[in-house]
């Protein structure tokens, strides 16, 4: 994330929930085996994680 904001300037936090979820669901699906059962609930992790960070380098003005 911290690349495509130097490349792009400030991000949405749609922007910051997919940059969660989809190099998590990307890594779950490789690893096989039971991640691949729970990949939907992986992915909302993920994408609440992304969100979170979006939020507090939002507060912290590290982002516009």
């Amino acid at each position: 994330m911290a690349g495509l904001i130097y490349l792009r300037g400030p991000t949405h936090w749609l922007m910051a929930a997919t940059l969660g979820a989809v190099p998590v669901s990307i890594m779950a699906l490789m690893a096989g085996g039971m991640l691949q059962q729970h990949l939907s609930m992986i992915a909302f992790i993920g994408a609440v994680a992304g969100i979170a960070m979006w939020s507090i380098l939002r507060r912290a003005r590290l982002i516009a």
